[in-house]
Parts: C-alpha cells; sequence; structure tokens
C-alpha cells in the first residue's frame, strides 16, 4: 500500500512539475515574442529617424552622411528609370495635354478626359514592318526592340522627315544577307553596312 501511495505521489510532482515547466515555457514564449516586437519597433524607429534625416539633407552638400544620402540618390533614380521602362513595355504614355499617364492607344485621357490624338498612331517596327501601338518596347512579330523615339504621336502629327532611301534592296557586303531599309548593321553577321548596296 505504502508503494501504491509513493508512486501517486510521484506521479503527481511530476505531473505539477510538467505543468510548471510547461507554464514557465509559455511564459517565456511571451516574454520573446514581446522582445521581438519591441526590436521590431525600434528597428522602424531608428529607420524614420533616418528617412527624417534624409529627408532633411539631401540636397546638403556638407551632410555627414554624404555618402548614404548619395547611394540612396542614385537608387532612386535607378528606380525611376525602372518605372519608367516599365511603362514603356505596357504601353503607357504621357497625355499631351495634363502628363498623365495613359494607355498609349487611349482616344481620350482618363485625368482630362481630352483627346489624346493617339488613336490610329502606329509604330512601323524596321527589321519587319509590322504596326505595334506607341510605346510598345518590342515589336510582337519579330521580337526587334524598336528605337526609344518611338513614342506615340497624334494621328494628325506629321512624321519626322527622313533620309531618303534607294528603292533597291540592300544586302549585307559581308554575309549578303537581306537588310532592311535603314540598317546600318548586319542582323546576321553584325557587319556596318551604311552607304551598302
Amino acid at each position: 500500500m505504502a508503494f501504491f501511495e509513493e508512486l501517486g505521489r510521484r506521479v503527481s510532482d511530476f505531473g505539477q512539475g510538467v505543468a510548471t515547466k510547461t507554464k514557465n515555457f509559455s511564459d517565456v514564449s511571451k516574454l520573446n515574442s514581446a522582445i521581438a516586437d519591441l526590436e521590431r519597433q525600434i528597428a522602424n524607429a531608428y529607420a524614420g529617424i533616418g528617412k527624417a534625416y534624409y529627408e532633411a539633407h539631401k540636397d546638403d552638400p556638407n551632410a555627414e552622411q554624404r555618402e548614404g544620402i548619395a547611394y540612396i540618390n542614385s537608387a532612386m533614380e535607378q528606380i525611376r528609370q525602372y518605372q519608367e521602362q516599365v511603362k514603356v513595355i505596357r504601353g503607357i504614355v504621357k497625355c499631351p495635354h495634363c502628363g498623365a499617364d495613359v494607355s498609349a492607344t487611349a482616344p481620350f485621357c482618363s485625368s482630362c478626359g481630352k483627346s489624346t490624338g493617339f488613336a490610329g498612331a502606329k509604330i512601323v517596327c524596321p527589321v519587319c514592318g509590322a504596326q505595334m501601338a506607341p510605346g510598345t518596347a518590342f515589336c510582337t512579330a519579330c521580337g526587334n526592340r524598336l528605337p526609344q523615339q518611338a513614342a506615340a504621336q497624334p494621328a494628325n502629327a506629321q512624321p519626322p522627315v527622313q533620309p531618303q532611301q534607294p528603292s533597291a534592296e540592300q544586302y549585307c557586303p559581308n554575309c549578303h544577307a537581306k537588310l532592311a531599309p535603314g540598317d546600318t548593321f548586319c542582323t546576321n553577321c553584325g557587319a556596318g553596312v551604311a552607304g551598302s548596296r
């Protein structure tokens, strides 16, 4: 009988020990979570102080953190350039009246409501002659990168004056591949072909 009482006491003590350890583990986990949350808040506060410093000193040539400011300025400019490239690829151009972003094929601006003049405007691929919407970066027929100056033009705009091209077909002087009108380099071998016939 004493054996069973001792066994019962030990089981009870063990159960209480487990419960205490579980409670301790739970308390420690809660405290560690609270510590991590406060550390995140401190990091956000540091970032906020840094951003405020940057905003106050971004144009100050004598700022203490000039290298860091220069890096941020450079990175922000790179982001702006990437965003412009994304717009070109997506066929987004500026409204000629208010400067808002609009689709290159939109006949009217969604911001000011005025006619964009883009309806009917097309870009012609210099390699294959396929027509694309203004603002398109790559030809959808042959994959050629379209010239950057190929921006949206109003339908009634006069095309830029191009030098007269001879009507005869042109061939590469190196590999004799057929060239598209206006090519200055062979798309087959890369040789310069300006002035060749």
